[in-house]
């Protein structure tokens, strides 16, 4: 058959066409709705995945670090407290086995005669926040804040289990605690006899084949573990939680959480269909006096039942997990950046997902300052109380406030600069010299002045007599 220009045309008309109809749904209003985000270095990297009746889509933003790659399938965050979905999981598949009933005091796994936990700390009370014990052990004293849960070891938790400290009666409050689900995950790897990421690899992530997904980091992640940073986006520190790794250890990517929302969509599809609806059905029991909000095992159940969330934070990421089994849509989004922005666009995304509008604000630019200019404001500021210490490094500027950690100040103009970590705001000022002479801080709602140091006065103290 001789084909003449025009039947060419024609044929390359229809695929254009075809393929217009095959767009991806999402790609261009992710594109405009991250971007800004981006631009305005609240979010260093992030990983997006989205499932509705259409199909699954994966979508990647920024970088793994800075001045890295971007992220793909296969990147690796710390995805936080969503962990404890997947405890929750272990619980409930444990029930559905027999090995131990849902309502068993957690002693009774714990087999150590120095445990003096109530008996009404139950299992199912830890994993639905009402068990009565605080968000975290009183003897959590971290050696290093950038590492917090590193030095918590079995022998601390041990022996804070030998007296705890109670927050309220157990049943009687709903109260998000850490060290509740840490314990439930301690408790059921005790149980089996396992450490607690054997558990979880042999009871939910092989089964649902989450290969990729893992508590301690082997040589094999290695190459794939995105970087850490904070809300400033500056860099942070990969956390390391081993005794209470069921409340926040676990690190995945965006196809194996895929994999899992999927699962959420449709237990039916995996082995562990009958555990995953324990745990999406309210398990708040109607003779308690707990706060009364439909709480499954290890997921918060909002929209009026319609929908399973959690979000997740550590030192350096942040994430976020819907999933609506009675709409068969479910957004992930993964960050290497700890950034609260990255919950704000969560919503939106699930939104979007959703098919809803959405009308997002886009987060202010920091403002561009010569160098010259922030080198000035570099010293450092007294008033009653208060000792601010300016730094200007490698074109940023920090402010440190007494002992507290630095942070990073971004610039809305020469003189206004702005934290991300809290509400607050700096303004510099100059003398009728043009010197830079105080600084006064906002933050809610009052003013603090404090005065600039001479070079002299800002010197440590000699010890020489």
């Amino acid at each position: 058959m001789k084909m003449n220009l025009l039947t060419v045309s024609a044929c390359l008309t229809i695929l254009l066409a075809a393929n217009a109809s095959h767009a991806d749904p999402y790609q261009e209003r992710l594109d405009e709705l991250i971007q800004p985000y981006l631009d305005g270095e609240y979010i260093v990297g992030l990983s997006v995945g989205i499932i509705t009746a259409e199909g699954q889509h994966t979508y990647h933003f920024g970088e793994t670090k800075r001045g890295g790659k971007t992220p793909d399938d296969g990147t690796l965050y710390e995805i936080g407290s969503i962990s404890k979905t997947m405890t929750g999981l272990l619980l409930a598949d444990g029930v559905i086995r027999g090995l131990y009933d849902i309502d068993a005091p957690v002693s009774t796994l714990l087999a150590a005669d120095s445990v003096k936990i109530h008996d009404g700390v139950t299992l199912r009370r830890l994993s639905m926040h009402t068990s009565g014990l605080p968000r975290m052990p009183t003897n959590f004293m971290p050696c290093d804040p950038n590492d917090p849960f590193a030095t918590y070891t079995e022998e601390r938790l041990l022996a804070y289990l030998q007296d705890p400290k109670m927050q309220s009666e157990p049943g009687t409050e709903a109260s998000y605690s850490n060290l509740g689900v840490g314990l439930l995950g301690y408790a059921l790897a005790k149980q089996a006899q396992m450490p607690f990421e054997d558990l979880l690899r042999k009871r939910v992530l092989t089964p649902l084949g989450m290969d990729d997904t893992t508590v301690r980091l082997r040589d094999v992640h290695q190459p794939h573990m995105a970087s850490p940073h904070t809300a400033d986006a500056e860099p942070a520190h990969l956390w390391t939680i081993e005794t209470l790794a069921g409340a926040g250890g676990v690190r995945s990517n965006i196809q194996d959480m895929l994999t899992y929302a999927a699962a959420q969509l449709d237990p039916d599809s995996t082995p562990l269909a009958k555990a995953i609806r324990l745990c999406q059905s309210d398990q708040n029991p109607a003779d308690e006096p707990a706060k009364k909000k439909p709480m499954g095992l290890g997921w918060f159940i909002v929209d009026e039942g319609a929908a399973l969330i959690h979000s997740g934070q550590t030192g350096g990421f942040k994430a976020g997990f819907m999933v609506s089994p009675s709409k068969q849509v479910a957004v992930v989004v993964l960050s290497n950046t700890s950034n609260p922005s990255v919950s704000e666009l969560g919503r939106l995304i699930t939104r979007l997902a959703a098919g809803k509008e959405i009308s997002p604000k886009k987060p202010p630019i920091p403002a561009k300052v010569e160098p010259e200019v922030m080198k000035a404001y570099a010293g450092r500021y007294l008033a009653l109380g208060m000792l601010f210490e300016i730094e200007y490094i490698d074109g940023k500027l920090y402010a440190q406030l007494n002992s507290q950690p630095r942070f990073r100040l971004f610039p809305e103009d020469d003189d206004t600069f702005r934290y991300r970590v809290v509400e607050a705001s700096i303004d510099f000022e100059r003398d009728d010299t043009g010197v830079v002479s105080k600084l006064t801080l906002h933050q809610n709602g009052r003013d603090h002045v404090c005065v600039r140091l001479a070079d002299e006065e800002a010197e440590p103290a000699s010890n020489d007599d």
